[in-house]
């Protein structure tokens, strides 16, 4: 393995990303992959890049991928939970947005992600619970106005219960 040659697909596929041409990103992080086939980030990055260009299935792999590779890469896991949210599985998606927080118990978007996982599966308390948390976190977010909403009929359908 040349590990230069690495690095300077894995930068240039950055380059591509930032530059929104996912098709030549996910290119190079193919060849970072084939030149190491344990580069966490190229699958973590190559995974991103599927997500944007609407590869679910092929995104979840990377990160599942990235993952394996390294166990305490919290933004695979919270990507991945975004990926399963959006595919109807909340159960998973919480599962994963769970794993960030233990990795990081100081990472709000796990809370706010997992938080609106909750609410959808119609766990109002814990929900509640993962919203205020992340308010706490990051509070000057700009989805502040946003959340104080949810929270709002949260709360509400919280005491109707």
């Amino acid at each position: 393995m040349d590990s230069r040659n690495a690095d300077f697909y894995f930068k240039r596929g950055l380059a591509y990303s930032f530059s929104n041409d996912e098709e030549q990103a996910i290119a190079d992080y193919d060849k970072v992959i084939e030149l190491n086939p344990e580069h966490s980030s190229a699958y973590y990055n190559r995974g991103y890049s599927y997500q944007l260009s609407g590869n679910v299935d092929q995104a979840i792999a990377d990160y599942t991928r990235a993952i394996e590779i390294n166990p305490n890469n919290l933004d695979a896991y919270n990507n991945r939970g975004n990926l399963y949210k959006s595919s109807g599985n909340v159960e998973q998606a919480i599962v994963d947005y769970t794993q960030a927080i233990e990795i990081d118990p100081n990472y709000p978007f796990a809370y706010l992600n997992r938080g609106v996982s909750y609410a959808n599966a119609g766990e109002v308390e814990l929900a509640i619970a993962d919203l205020e948390r992340y308010l706490e976190l990051d509070p000057n977010t700009q989805n502040r106005e946003k959340v104080q909403e949810m929270l709002d009929k949260l709360k509400s359908q919280s005491a109707g219960e």
